[in-house]
């Protein structure tokens, strides 16, 4: 008598992942990064059970943007969808779900923080070299 292949999936043992999503997304499920297919659908089989998908865009000057996170569960020989639409603008949110999402132009608080942080810093300096420049005379 043979023994069943642990490595061979049957419908009865395996579930799906089905990835939705641009060119430009990558998917990490259970923390594994999965690359995309372009605008095809991609298939991944998962043991059956509770899953984690996050995806999120990679610029070409380097940073991850738009990283949304899902957990669901995936039931033995189901597939299950994973929609996920980038953000419009670089500090945007991207969605993900399990229907194809919207595009959003809500801005995530971290990034948007930054931005914040990062302007206030820049009329800093601004002030500090016009003070300078007034204190020693070069107007």
């Amino acid at each position: 008598m043979t023994q069943p292949n642990p490595n061979d999936p049957s419908p009865s043992s395996t579930g799906w992942i089905v990835l939705h999503a641009a060119h430009h997304v990558t998917f990490a499920i259970d923390g594994e990064v999965v690359r995309g297919r372009g605008d095809q659908p991609y298939q991944v089989p998962v043991a059956p059970g509770q899953h984690e998908v996050s995806a999120w865009t990679e610029q070409n000057f380097g940073g991850h943007y738009g990283k949304q996170t899902l957990q669901f569960t995936v039931h033995p020989g189901v597939a299950v969808p994973v929609h996920y639409t980038p953000q419009v603008w670089i500090y945007g949110r991207g969605a993900i779900g399990h229907t194809p999402q919207p595009s959003t132009m809500a801005p995530h608080w971290g990034d948007l923080k930054t931005v914040v942080i990062g302007l206030a810093v820049l009329v800093g300096i601004i002030v500090v070299i016009a003070v300078v420049r007034t204190l020693l005379g070069f107007e």
